[in-house]
């Protein structure tokens, strides 16, 4: 019994020196990988740091090139339209009048600034109006047959006159009305800028047509006959032979593209999104080739002869046209024949 008690206590013991052995070893061990840990996450509190900078900076590039990250995308403009249209909220409704949150923090100047727009817009509509219908805002000028001019109420409605009216009422109006809204002039883009040069080229062009044609036939153009009953859409519409398809289409095609126009605005601001019209090229065809055609023909219009010019220029007063006498009576030559 006691050769097994000795031999036993001595395993015992040599097992208890090697368990304090090992502990001591992983205890050895551990420190180095506690130490470790610390260093990673001292180091990765670092780098976030580091990142934190690293992101706020390059958030302050971005606003100094005039760009906006929109639903994680990163949006560069060169101008201010695209910042407008990807971020309206930010850019152009800040100050809205019209919501309830709005309402709690608007100044009172808000409400005038409103007042004063709609006001200012209805200013336009009725001082337009009057200067078209009393003054020569819209008409074309007209001389008699003896090339004086005529009153103001018997000269001819223009259509180009009226294209570059229409299109400056419904623009200066929308960009009046969203800035008594929001206190924001909105960028104005490349479809607003072309309707408008549109009408004015149409305008300069149907001018100088217009020009040309009243020196060659005085006042024996269409647009002065009947000048003491004007009426506005037949002045509009009618060329030498009377009511005409290509008026009449480009007419069409300028009222709808203007109703569209106001439509679209009016749905944007509901919306809160980016308020002035875009067209596509494809619309914008349609608006050219009708304003092409009519100062195309137009120009074809009151084609006067060199005889009729001659005999509109000789003939006495109060003879009648099939009286005035030919070139050989003119020159004192018999008449053959």
């Amino acid at each position: 019994m006691k050769k097994l008690v000795f031999p036993l206590l001595f395993l015992l013991l040599l097992g208890a020196t090697s368990a304090m052995a090992d502990t001591t070893d992983t205890r050895q061990q551990s420190a180095p990988l506690s130490m470790a840990i610390v260093d990673t996450i001292q180091t990765i509190r670092e780098q976030r740091a580091d990142l934190t900078i690293a992101l706020d900076r390059t958030r302050d590039s971005i606003n100094s090139l005039n760009a906006t990250i929109v639903n994680g995308r990163l949006i560069l403009d060169s101008g201010a339209v695209e910042l407008a249209m990807a971020n309206p909220q930010k850019y152009l409704y800040q100050h809205i009048v019209t919501g309830k949150e709005a309402k709690k923090s608007l100044e009172r100047w808000a409400y005038f600034r409103m007042t004063f727009c709609i006001l200012l817009i209805l200013l336009f509509l009725i001082v337009g109006c009057w200067l078209a219908w009393k003054n020569a805002l819209l008409r074309d000028p007209s001389f008699d047959a003896n090339g004086k001019l005529r009153p103001i109420k018997e000269r001819p409605f223009s259509f180009s006159r009226v294209q570059l009216f229409m299109w400056t009422m419904i623009i200066i109006c929308c960009y009046t009305y969203f800035f008594g809204l929001t206190a924001v002039l909105a960028p104005i883009n490349a479809t607003t800028a072309i309707l408008l040069g549109c009408g004015v080229a149409v305008y300069a062009a149907g001018k100088l047509i217009d020009n040309r044609q009243i020196q060659a036939a005085g006042g024996q153009r269409h647009q002065d006959g009947d000048a003491t009953c004007r009426d506005f859409f037949t002045d509009l519409l009618s060329d030498e032979n009377g009511i005409s398809i290509h008026r009449f289409q480009a007419l069409v095609f300028n009222v709808v593209f203007g109703m569209a126009y106001i439509s679209f605005f009016v749905r944007a601001v509901y919306n809160h999104e980016y308020p002035l019209a875009m067209f596509s090229e494809g619309q914008f065809a349609l608006i050219g080739i009708s304003s092409a055609a009519y100062l195309g023909l137009k120009a074809t219009e009151n084609t006067v002869t060199k005889t009729e010019a001659t005999a509109v220029t000789v003939a006495p007063a109060g003879m009648q046209p099939d009286t005035v006498p030919d070139e050989a009576e003119l020159n004192n030559e018999p008449a053959v024949g």
